[in-house]
């Protein structure tokens, strides 16, 4: 993980050359984990405001995650619900699923930067899919 007490790219200089900005990405812990919460927070306390806009920043970011997790959580629940299963036991049934499944991620920094790229290719490749059969088959009119 790059050290972001070394302001070796700020000395004498207002902003870094884009061989050190790219160092800085490619050593940043797995899954970019030391962009987000390493080098966000050193980015915001050079800025005048920063303490303030640093926790608009997370806050942001906080609330893009659960906005992100009751889109995640309800197609699975609802699933169950149609399937006649209560609603308070298809979220119970659902967060245990979570929970033993996200253990691992959670337990493991590189388990989570392994999942990380298996999820982020496998989204790609989707997305390549439906671009394929978009253009082979059509939209429909």
């Amino acid at each position: 993980l790059a050290d972001p007490n070394d302001t070796s790219c700020e000395e004498g200089t207002k902003h870094c050359t884009r061989g050190e900005i790219l160092d800085i990405m490619q050593h940043s812990g797995p899954a970019s984990t030391g962009l987000t919460y390493v080098w966000i927070p050193v980015l915001y306390s050079k800025m005048s405001g920063g303490r303030v806009l640093v926790v608009f920043f997370f806050l942001g970011l906080m609330s893009a995650a659960v906005s992100s997790l009751i889109s995640t959580v309800e197609l699975p629940v609802r699933l169950l619900v149609d399937a006649g299963v209560s609603r308070r036991r298809a979220i119970a049934m659902y967060g245990l699923v979570a929970v033993i499944f996200g253990l691992p991620s959670a337990l493991s920094v590189d388990f989570l930067a392994n999942q990380d790229f298996v999820w982020g290719t496998a989204l790609v490749g989707s997305g390549l899919m439906y671009i394929m059969v978009t253009l082979i088959y059509g939209v429909p009119a």
